[in-house]
C-alpha cells in the first residue's frame, strides 16, 4: 500500500479530494433530503457510482480518462441536484418565504459539490503517477 502512494502524483491526491468532498456531499445531501424539497434518488445514484468509479480508477486507470468518467458521473450529479433544489434557491434568493433560511446541511452540501467539482476538473490537468503518466 505505502509502494502505491510512493508512485502517486498531484493529479491522484486532488482526485482522492475529489471523492472526499463526493461523500461529504453525499452525506450531507441526505441529511437535507429531509426537508419539504425531498431527495432526489437520482443525485444519491450518480454520486455513489462517481465515488466508486473514482476509488476504481485511483488503483488503476484502464483507459486514461478516469477524471473524465468521474467526474461525468459527479456533474450529472450536480446538474440534478440543482434541478431538483431551483425553487429551494430562488426562494431564498427573491425572498419569496422570508421565514425560510438555507440550512446547515444544504450550505455544506452545497460548498462540497463545488469544491469536489473543482477538484475534479483540476486533477484531469495533472499527472497520476510520478513519472508523469496519467496513471
Amino acid at each position: 500500500m505505502k509502494n502505491l502512494f510512493n508512485k502517486k502524483g498531484v493529479g491522484f491526491y486532488l482526485q482522492l479530494g475529489t471523492i472526499l468532498f463526493a461523500i461529504v456531499g453525499l452525506i450531507s445531501y441526505l441529511v437535507a433530503g429531509q426537508d419539504s424539497y425531498g431527495l432526489d434518488v437520482g443525485v444519491v445514484v450518480l454520486l455513489a457510482l462517481g465515488i466508486v468509479v473514482g476509488l476504481v480508477f485511483c488503483i488503476k486507470d484502464w483507459f486514461t480518462a478516469g477524471p473524465i468518467i468521474v467526474m461525468a458521473f459527479f456533474g450529472g450529479a450536480v446538474g440534478l441536484f440543482l434541478v431538483s433544489r431551483f425553487m429551494y434557491y430562488s426562494y431564498l434568493y427573491f425572498g419569496v418565504d422570508a421565514s425560510s433560511t438555507i440550512s446547515g446541511a444544504m450550505l455544506a452540501t452545497t460548498v462540497s459539490f463545488v469544491l469536489m467539482l473543482v477538484l475534479g476538473i483540476v486533477s484531469a490537468f495533472f499527472a497520476w503517477d510520478k513519472g508523469g503518466k496519467k496513471s
